[in-house]
């Protein structure tokens, strides 16, 4: 006489190995700017709308920034790079199986020290309207080839610009414009900034 059988009910397994492809978007570079938007994608079959992707700088474990994926897989979020220096940001998203999938990184070099602009140039009392204007900008700022611009009184509008040569050095011509106090000032913008200024009375 044969033994009745039992069978259960079938448990079904899907194996998913696979991590979702991320990818950062966003150029990096030499920036003077602490907030930045990072921008990218994410496999939309893997991470669907309303998944978090998290982004992490130099290695680190604690999130800087996270961002909400949209339809796509498209996803952007702003994050602070905190000081001066290095910043490698990567992202990450981990689907529902557990897969956990990491970006290259796209790295950023913070730097909001402006340069030190120095015109060695005397100013005073003259009857030329034009005058040579010589000075120094930190050349570690400012390579070779640099520019240093030339405002008068205050203005927006250059009134002369100069190249920056070996050691940091700068010169270049420029004509006041009418009799009267000449306010000029100096500025290196390898990250927008800089100044310093000197008189002259024609």
């Amino acid at each position: 006489m044969r033994p009745d059988t039992g069978s259960s009910t079938a448990v079904e397994f899907t194996l998913d190995t696979i991590p979702p492809a991320v990818s950062i978007t966003t150029s990096g570079g030499l920036t003077n700017k602490a907030s930045q938007t990072i921008s990218g994608t994410v496999t939309a079959s893997e991470a669907p709308v309303g998944a978090t992707v998290s982004l992490y700088d130099n290695g680190g474990t604690t999130p800087i920034g996270s961002a909400t994926v949209v339809s796509g897989g498209a996803w952007s979020a702003t994050v602070t790079l905190s000081g001066d220096g290095t910043h490698s940001i990567t992202a990450q998203d981990t689907d529902t199986a557990g897969n956990t999938g990491s970006s290259g990184a796209v790295v950023f070099t913070l730097d909001t020290i402006p340069p030190t602009v120095a015109i060695s140039t005397s100013g005073g009392l003259t009857n030329k309207a034009s005058q040579t204007i010589s000075g120094t900008v930190t050349a570690s700022e400012a390579p070779v080839g640099a520019t240093v611009s030339l405002y008068d009184n205050g203005s927006t509008t250059l009134i002369g610009t100069a190249t920056v040569v070996s050691g940091g050095g700068w010169s270049t011509a420029v004509t006041l414009s009418g009799d009267g106090t000449h306010s000029i000032v100096a500025r290196s913008s390898p990250q927008g900034r800089v100044e310093k200024g000197w008189n002259w009375g024609v």
